[in-house]
C-alpha cells in the first residue's frame, strides 16, 4: 500500500497567534495535532508575502530560480517605481510544482486553492486554482469539467464589481467579512472531503486563506481581545473554532496512517508604526534627482493625497461629489513618481518589494531607458548605499532603521537574480516602505495604518506521522524545505536543482538509514511568463489586491 500525505496550508499563520488561540481553547484539533507532531518556525522568502512564498513552497526553489518576487512583471528597461506592470500568475513560475512531480511519477493528487496556480495545468487527479485567479474566470479547474461541480465556489474575497472601482467605504462590516471567510473555509473543507471520497489520491493539498485576511484586518482584536469590540471578538472566535473543526474533519477522514504537514507562507505581527521614504533618503544623499516640474505638481498632489488618506475627509468627498469627480480627485491624489524623477541625473531609486523589505535599484547605463551609471561603477555605488543605509537612525525611536543591507546576489541564487533590485535592505519590522516623494521627512509616524496587521518572516510548520518524533524543533526551517520533505516521505526521487532540504531533525535514525535520499536530473520546464489580461480584468484584480491592502 502506497503512502498518503495531507498538506494543509494556513495562509499567514504564526505561532505568536496560534499560541494565543490555543490557550483560549479555540483550536483543539490543531493543538492536538501539534502535540503529535514535530513543529517549529518556517522562514518565508524575502520578501515574506504570498506570491514568492507559495511559489517557493510548491517548487522547492527560491525566487532566484522560480523568478517571482512581486505581483508584477516588468521589462528590464522599465522603472518599477510603484509596483505596476503585468500581473504574475502560475505561468510566471519557472519550475515543476510538487503535484506535477508526483503526477509524472504516477501518483494521484488533489490540489485546492493554492495561490499562483492559475491558469490550471494538467495533473494526475484534479486541481482548483487559488489567489490571483480572475474572479470572472470559468477555467479555474483541472480537469475543466470539474468547474461545473463547484457552483457558488468562491476563491477569494471580492468586493469590486464589474465597471466599478474598489471603494474602501463600501467594504462590509467586520462581522460580515468574517462570515464570508467562514463560508470559504467550509467550501474548501467540503470540497476536499468530497473529492477524496470520490477519487484516488496520494497527496491532498489544500490552502485556507482566511487566517491571512483575519490577521490583516483584525490583528489587535485577535491578540488583545480584552480591548476589542465584543462583536468582532465573538465573530473571530467563531471563525477560528469553525476553521479548526474543518481541519479536524480532514484529519479524521485521512486517519492516523496518513502523514500530515501544516505550513504557512509567512507569519504576522502588528502593522508598521513608522514609514520610511527611501526615495527622499536617496535624494538627500545625492543619488536621486527630482524634476522641477515634479516638485510643483508634487505640492498639489501632496495636499490631495493627505486629504484622501483621512477616512472622514474621504467620506465627505464621496458624499458631496459626483462619481466622475470623485474619480478625478482620486487620480490626482495618486503620485506619478516616474514622471517626477529626473532619470538621466538619477543613480538609484526605490524599487518596492514588500512591507519592511526595501529594494534599491541602480539606474544602469545600457539597461534602463535613461540609465546613467556605467557598469564599472555599479558595485562601488551599491557598497556606498549599503554602508549609508546601515547608519540610518529612526529619530522617533533612536533605533537603527536597517538590520541588514545586502546585494541581490547575497540574498538570491539562480538565473533570475539579475531581474531583482540591486540592493536589499531589511528594516525593523515596525517600519514600512513608501515610494512617495511627498513625505515631509525620511521617516514619519503612521497615523492610521492601511490595515492593523502585516507580514513577518516567521511562519509555521508541523509534521506528523510515520517515523516523526513529536516535539519542537528549535532550528528554523525554510519554506523551500516543504517540497523535498513531502517527496522524500512519499518515496520519490528529488530533482537535483532544489534549494530546499529535507526536514530530517525529527526523523528516526533507523528510517533515515533504510531510506536513503535519491536524486534525479531536474525536469526542464519552460517559463511562459504572465499572460496578458485585458485592461478591465487587470484593473479589477488590482482593485481586489488594493482592497486587501497589498497595493
Amino acid at each position: 500500500m502506497e503512502k498518503k500525505f495531507l498538506l494543509i496550508g494556513l495562509d499567514g499563520a504564526s505561532f505568536s497567534l496560534l499560541d494565543i488561540l490555543e490557550q483560549r481553547g479555540l483550536l483543539p484539533h490543531l493543538a492536538a495535532l501539534r502535540r503529535q507532531s514535530a513543529w517549529g518556525n518556517l522562514l518565508s522568502t524575502i520578501p515574506p508575502f504570498t506570491v514568492p512564498a507559495w511559489s517557493s513552497m510548491m517548487t522547492g526553489k527560491g525566487p532566484g530560480k522560480h523568478s517571482v518576487i512581486s505581483f508584477f512583471e516588468h521589462p528590464p528597461e522599465a522603472y518599477q517605481c510603484q509596483s505596476r506592470g503585468t500581473f504574475v500568475n502560475g505561468s510566471s513560475v519557472d519550475g515543476e510544482r510538487l503535484w506535477e512531480t508526483l503526477s509524472r511519477a504516477g501518483r494521484d493528487v488533489i490540489v485546492i486553492n493554492f495561490p499562483m496556480t492559475y491558469p490550471p495545468r494538467p495533473v494526475k487527479g484534479c486541481l482548483i486554482t487559488g489567489m490571483l485567479t480572475p474572479y470572472s474566470a470559468t477555467d479555474f479547474t483541472y480537469p475543466p469539467e470539474l468547474a461545473a461541480e463547484l457552483a457558488g465556489y468562491q476563491i477569494d474575497l471580492q468586493y469590486s464589481r464589474q465597471g466599478d472601482h474598489f471603494d474602501i467605504e463600501a467594504y462590509p462590516s467586520g462581522t460580515r467579512l468574517i462570515a464570508e471567510l467562514q463560508d470559504m473555509a467550509l467550501q474548501r473543507a467540503q470540497t476536499g472531503l468530497r473529492l477524496m471520497r470520490e477519487q484516488p489520491w496520494d497527496l491532498l493539498a489544500v490552502v485556507f486563506t482566511g487566517p491571512d485576511r483575519m490577521c490583516h484586518f483584525f490583528w489587535p482584536d485577535l491578540v488583545h481581545p480584552e480591548r476589542a469590540d465584543p462583536e468582532i471578538v465573538a465573530a473571530s472566535e467563531e471563525y477560528f473554532r469553525n476553521l479548526d473543526d474543518r481541519i479536524g474533519q480532514l484529519l479524521e477522514e485521512v486517519g492516523p496512517e496518513t502523514m500530515v504537514m501544516v505550513v504557512s507562507d509567512h507569519g504576522f505581527g502588528p502593522a508598521p508604526a513608522y514609514r520610511f521614504n527611501p526615495n527622499l533618503w536617496l535624494e538627500q544623499q545625492g543619488w536621486l534627482r527630482r524634476r522641477q516640474s515634479g516638485r510643483e505638481s508634487g505640492l498639489r498632489g501632496q495636499v490631495l493625497s493627505r486629504v484622501y488618506r483621512q477616512p472622514a475627509l474621504r467620506r465627505l468627498i464621496k458624499n458631496l461629489l459626483p462619481r466622475s469627480w470623485r474619480g478625478q480627485v482620486r487620480q490626482s491624489a495618486r503620485e506619478d513618481i516616474e514622471a517626477a524623477i529626473d532619470w538621466p541625473q538619477t543613480q538609484a531609486y526605490f524599487a518596492p518589494m514588500s512591507n519592511y523589505i526595501c529594494g534599491i535599484e541602480i539606474n544602469r547605463q545600457g539597461l534602463k531607458r535613461s540609465g546613467c551609471v556605467p557598469p564599472e561603477e555599479v558595485q562601488p555605488l551599491r557598497e556606498q548605499i549599503m554602508r549609508a543605509a546601515l547608519e540610518i537612525v529612526n529619530p522617533l525611536t533612536g533605533q537603527r532603521l536597517v538590520s541588514q543591507a545586502q546585494t541581490r546576489e547575497q540574498v538570491y541564487q539562480g538565473p533570475y537574480v539579475e531581474t531583482f533590485p540591486d540592493v536589499i535592505l531589511t528594516l525593523d519590522p515596525e517600519v514600512g516602505c513608501s515610494p512617495s516623494l511627498r513625505g515631509k521627512a525620511i521617516i514619519e509616524a503612521i497615523e492610521t495604518p492601511r490595515r492593523p496587521g502585516d507580514h513577518r518572516r516567521e511562519g509555521v510548520w508541523m509534521l506528523r506521522g510515520g517515523p516523526i518524533r513529536p516535539g519542537e524543533v528549535k532550528e528554523a526551517r525554510h519554506i523551500e524545505d516543504v517540497m523535498p520533505t513531502i517527496l522524500y516521505f512519499l518515496d520519490q526521487e528529488l530533482p537535483d536543482d532544489l534549494d530546499g532540504q529535507i526536514i530530517t531533525t525529527p526523523v528516526e535514525q533507523s528510517y533515515l538509514a533504510e531510506n536513503t535520499v535519491r536524486y534525479r536530473p531536474a525536469t526542464a520546464t519552460e517559463r511562459q511568463g504572465a499572460f496578458g489580461q485585458d485592461s478591465e480584468e487587470q484593473e479589477l484584480v488590482e482593485d481586489r489586491l488594493r482592497g486587501l491592502g497589498y497595493l
